[in-house]
């Protein structure tokens, strides 16, 4: 778990509410460490991007597509249960989760109706979490977050070495189908952009969030932490069961 504090924080009722009640207003306006026992697939050819060379292109296009994106949402908005995930983009625990446990949620819940995710992006490790923040939440204008969300993970260099870089923003950008890569540029420069990261940042406070990857989860309007003790699949699997069945 990548800590913003050394001091863990106990959210209560109260500031669920708030998590909650917030959360659908910033979709309708615009943490564990472990070692995962169920690894990723294969990641597919690497591509070639300007001067970047990605890997994953495939890998992202084809597990999201067709998932419909809603600014920071992945998912129907019918789906019963959400799921928050509080992520910075150079955690690697963050990466942990995203490579080796969010595929099987979505090809399992999410792309069956039954969850709707949701992403909080936070920026405290580093410039290179502001900037890949920026490019995300200018994405998500395109309802494009999770793709470039996903493929920067897949890409993840060494905390605050300068891997997320302009290059990097670039080439994550290019290889998304249907993102505008001019809009993406302008976009990341804006008022809508700096709003949508301050919603997030607003989101984590209430929540008493300190470190990443941080979850809650639970019917609309009703969320609660979802606390895990490793990162892997089987532990978000029967949370996710618990409450589906109890639907």
């Amino acid at each position: 778990m990548r800590s913003l504090t050394r001091r863990r924080r106990i959210v209560s009722a109260a500031t669920v509410a708030v998590l909650a009640s917030a959360a659908l207003i910033a979709a309708s306006a615009t943490g564990a460490q472990g070692t995962a026992t169920t690894k990723a697939a294969p990641a597919a050819p690497a591509v070639v991007s300007g001067e970047i060379t990605l890997n994953g292109v495939k890998d992202v296009t084809n597990l999201l597509k067709g998932i419909p994106q809603a600014g920071a949402w992945l998912g129907a908005a019918s789906a019963p249960i959400q799921l928050v995930v509080f992520a910075d983009l150079q955690c690697p625990f963050c990466k942990q989760f995203d490579t080796d446990v969010n595929p099987t949620l979505i090809r399992t819940y999410v792309r069956t109706g039954k969850v709707r995710l949701f992403f909080a992006g936070m920026h405290f490790v580093g410039n290179d979490s502001t900037r890949g923040l920026k490019a995300a939440a200018a994405a998500a204008d395109q309802n494009k977050l999770w793709n470039v969300v996903s493929l920067l993970y897949i890409n993840q260099g060494v905390e605050n070495k300068g891997w997320l870089s302009e290059k990097m923003v670039g080439a994550v950008a290019r290889a998304t189908p249907g993102l505008d890569v001019a809009k993406l540029d302008s976009a990341r420069k804006g008022k809508a952009v700096a709003g949508r990261m301050a919603t997030w940042e607003q989101l984590a406070s209430s929540a008493g969030v300190n470190s990443t990857p941080t979850f809650f989860v639970g019917t609309k309007g009703k969320l609660g932490p979802l606390a895990v003790t490793a990162l892997e699949v089987g532990q978000f699997t029967t949370a996710l069961d618990k409450l589906v069945n109890a639907k």
